[in-house]
């Protein structure tokens, strides 16, 4: 039996952006996007190896499958948005 030490390292890097970032409201276009690596070293130089990666819309429909509670599509929203999708 393997310990914990043993397995390999994963590192998942998320991030946020929006159109302009000011005067942002409920349709102010803003995604997300995730990498999972393998491998790599924590400090984002590239190394290791992508085992996954995603990305999607800022949701700020309360209605809409996947929606976190976003009330604007914001640099801010888009991160969290990316962090609870990871």
């Amino acid at each position: 039996m393997s310990s914990l030490t043993d397995l390999p390292k994963w590192t998942i890097y998320v991030d946020g952006s929006c159109v302009g970032n000011q005067n942002v409201d409920a349709n102010t276009p803003a995604s997300w996007g995730m990498v999972v690596v393998v491998g790599d070293s924590g400090l984002g130089k590239g190394s290791g190896e992508l085992h996954f990666e995603t990305a999607g819309p800022v949701l700020t429909d309360s209605a809409a499958e996947g929606y976190i509670g976003a009330e604007v599509g914001s640099n801010n929203t888009a991160e969290l948005s990316g962090f609870a999708a990871a």
